[in-house]
């Protein structure tokens, strides 16, 4: 008998156990985040206003208050009474009429904001993001650092619950319960207390329930589940599975758009060019969310300026294009180009507003960034200051040096367009190194004469003869014997005697620093 209880107690020891204060079906399941957005309909309108403003929506055939700012609430403002009722309260109410497809934006705006986190994000229209993070926990440091990130992450209200099921965080979300429930059995305690009137089930059926005394989804859970499914219908009984994980709803996964847009409406026509820069700013940092969801850089970034009565997307007022030669993601990749350009611009007419178009995108290759963090830093100040030369200058104006197979000093450096900050500084890196302790740094376009072997002595050689042929299939058969030197007046000089000529000849090809 103690032999086999030893072998059990080895045995029970070689199991494998769950980590201690976590559930072991956090693990196997899925984890989800509920995003409950409760402002957006503001947001999509830009309503971050110090004015009083309302967005309106027609009900019954009267448009009545949907949302409204704080100081639209200070002056007594509701949702749901008539707007003849709020311009009372309020005659400097601002308001404008719901747009249902800018509100889904701003969603997406959001999801693409939130893709850093996990490429699991689900939208939920008008106003709730749903992500599986289950597999982003180990990069991000467990599940209270990701919360703490998110919250950091997104700076507009919005409530935030965890449930291993979505339908479950959806509804936590949207009902202001920011619990984090993690595993199933403690589902139908925390989503009990909601009412079957804040649920997604339809009017006609959350009625039927309110006349036999059905208010809370506790009170559904208690009746037996045969006979909800015969008297209310099946659809009842699949949603109440998918609330407490006994069914699993499909949900269809959010991916970033390959094209990327955004728009900033100004609230009165302007031609200030640091308004501008605001604007542009407000862009570009809806454009980094983008592009680090994406994990991608991009080139080149077009805005828009659009100027006063002209609305048609075709009739932008004015395109300027802003280059990162490296690629960017941030602000400073491309700002300070685009304050160059708008310095030397002239605006024929006032502007209403401004957009960002992204259409070209290059994968990061930035993975050693830790590891190589002082080239990676050089990188970055090369790229800025090309992207500044281009704005002033011009991307015609700017252009690197390139060897070319041909030993003819003249012929050995040729101007090329600038395409690649890393190759071209490798490219430029290889041709000091082939030339830096032979070529000189300023060399003429033409070689000075400088006389006979007399005017030559005044030269004095220090080094050897470098002989140069070349030319012969082009017909300018050049034969050369080049030295190192010192002019008359102390400086080192390239200088080379033609070999061609009858007599001696002495020339003078150019001046080392």
């Amino acid at each position: 008998m103690s032999a086999l209880k030893h072998k059990r107690q080895v045995e029970r020891a070689s199991q494998r156990r769950p980590e201690p204060g976590m559930p072991a079906a956090v693990y196997r399941g899925e984890i989800w985040l509920g995003v409950y957005f409760p402002d957006i309909c503001l947001a999509a309108h830009q309503a971050e206003r110090n004015e009083p403003f309302a967005v309106l929506q027609t009900l019954q055939g009267k448009p009545r208050v949907y949302a409204m700012n704080e100081r639209a609430q200070q002056q007594g403002i509701n949702t749901g009474i008539l707007s003849s009722a709020a311009y009372a309260l309020c005659q400097s109410l601002g308001t404008v009429i719901r747009d249902e497809a800018a509100e889904y934006r701003q969603l997406q705006a959001y999801a693409q904001r939130l893709l850093r986190f996990t490429p699991r994000v689900t939208l939920s229209a008008p106003d709730t993001l749903l992500l599986e993070v289950r597999a982003s926990l180990p990069l991000f440091g467990g599940l209270k650092s990701l919360h703490r990130q998110l919250q950091t992450r997104l700076m507009e209200p919005h409530t935030l619950a965890c449930a291993p099921v979505a339908d479950a965080a959806e509804l936590m979300a949207r009902n202001g319960i920011g619990k984090v429930i993690r595993n199933t059995q403690q589902l139908r305690s925390a989503l009990g207390q909601i009412s079957i009137t804040d649920t997604p089930l339809e009017d006609k059926l959350v009625q039927r329930l309110a006349r036999c005394g059905l208010h809370s989804l506790r009170d559904i859970w208690r009746l037996p589940r045969p006979d909800l499914a015969r008297r209310f219908g099946p659809g009842l009984v699949h949603y109440l599975d998918q609330l407490s994980a006994q069914r699993h709803a499909p949900r269809r996964v959010f991916s970033a758009p390959d094209v990327f847009k955004a728009k900033y409406d100004f609230e009165q026509e302007t031609n200030d060019r640091q308004y501008l820069l605001y604007a542009a700013e407000s862009l570009l940092q809806q454009a980094r969310s983008y592009l680090q969801a994406r994990i991608s850089l991009s080139e080149k970034i077009s805005f828009y300026l659009l100027y006063a009565r002209q609305q048609a997307v075709t009739q932008h007022g004015l395109m300027l294009n802003v280059y990162a030669q490296q690629g960017g993601d941030t602000p400073e990749h491309f700002l300070p180009q685009l304050r160059e350009i708008l310095h030397n611009q002239q605006l024929e007419r006032p502007l209403i507003g401004l957009e960002l178009h992204i259409d070209q995108f290059r994968p990061r290759t930035d993975s050693t960034y830790d590891l190589f963090k002082k080239a990676h830093r050089s990188n970055e100040n090369w790229s800025g200051l090309l992207g500044l030369l281009f704005a002033r200058l011009g991307r015609e104006r700017v252009y690197r040096l390139s060897l070319c197979a041909d030993f003819r000093p003249e012929k050995t450096w040729q101007k090329r367009p600038v395409h690649n900050i890393a190759a071209n500084k490798q490219a430029a890196d290889k041709l000091l190194l082939a030339h830096s302790s032979q070529r000189p740094t300023w060399l003429f376009k033409q070689a000075a004469h400088i006389g006979g072997a007399e005017r030559g002595r005044r030269y004095r050689l220090i080094s050897g003869a470098e002989r140069l042929e070349s030319g012969w299939w082009e017909d300018r058969d050049q034969r050369r014997e080049y030295y190192q030197g010192i002019t008359p007046t102390g400086r080192r000089c390239w200088l080379y005697r033609d070999l061609q000529a009858t007599d001696e000849q002495w020339y003078l090809h150019g001046l080392f620093a």
